[in-house]
């Protein structure tokens, strides 16, 4: 099986960025204004500046420029993860159980008459999560956002 842009990269870049003192929280290879875009969402400590965001550039661009995983052209973005993060992985939940991090989750299927939920996402399990004193199926989740600030 062949592993998407994302992936690839992720893969090759992180070793060298978790040496530097950061952490991967996400790297996503997408369209927007038909340009592509290979985002990579960054922490590092408290508060990420932008002079870290430029260290964490010059240590992912030259790997992405030897591994060479995009045909065609794209943007490189390094930036923090910010305040704001959308969770799409098990880590993310993990991540905002572990911080007791406030989150909204926003829900294919109501519950209960209400297609968002926001709070404290108190346990986390394979299929499920409870935010609020309600078990939520995972799959349900249309789109889970931690808001730190």
């Amino acid at each position: 099986m062949k592993k998407n842009v994302a992936s690839v990269s992720r893969e090759a870049v992180e070793p060298a960025l978790v040496s530097a003192g950061f952490t991967v929280w996400d790297v996503r290879y997408e369209k927007e204004a038909n340009v592509w875009n290979l985002v990579f969402e960054l922490d590092r400590g408290e508060n990420m500046s932008m002079s870290d965001c430029e260290e964490a550039n010059a240590i992912i661009e030259p790997i992405i420029d030897e591994l060479d995983p995009i045909e065609g052209a794209y943007v490189l973005e390094v930036s923090s993860a910010g305040l704001t993060r959308v969770l799409r992985t098990r880590y993310h939940y993990e991540t905002a159980v572990k911080n007791g991090w406030e989150c909204e989750l926003k829900l294919f299927r109501a519950l209960s008459g209400a297609k968002e939920l926001r709070g404290v996402i108190t346990s986390l399990g394979e299929e499920t999560l409870v935010i609020s004193g309600n078990e939520i199926e995972i799959k349900n989740i249309a789109k889970a956002t931690a808001i730190l600030g």
